[in-house]
């Protein structure tokens, strides 16, 4: 076996025997206010973890027989929410930076406003 298999089974053994489920686990460790938990989701964060899962998650739905809608049903909202901020310009309101000049963003706003 493949010690990386090895591995995950041995922390799926373990999510049994404190009677969580993947989901519930995922979704805690994200949430979780914890400082040492918070700063191992922060570096998934950075180092392009979230593309890669979600990447990843599109070529497995695809290759099912039956497409489960609910991965692509919450990538359109999270596009669409974030083409929202950039044409209105509060993007920095949820991240906290400024990703964009604000004259880029003017651009987008500009563009946001004109008839098609």
């Amino acid at each position: 076996m493949d010690p990386k298999d090895a591995n995950l089974l041995e922390v799926l053994r373990t999510m049994d025997s404190h009677n969580l489920t993947l989901r519930e686990f995922l979704l805690g460790l994200f949430s979780s206010t914890h400082k040492d938990i918070s700063d191992r989701v922060q570096l998934f964060y950075g180092n392009g973890g979230p593309a890669a899962l979600i990447k990843h998650w599109t070529e497995q739905l695809r290759n099912r027989p039956r497409h489960d809608e609910s991965l692509s049903t919450a990538a359109t909202e999270l596009v669409i929410d974030r083409a929202q901020l950039e044409l209105t310009g509060h993007r920095t309101e949820i991240f906290g930076q400024e990703c964009y000049p604000r004259r880029h963003q003017q651009v987008f706003i500009d563009f946001h406003r004109k008839p098609i």
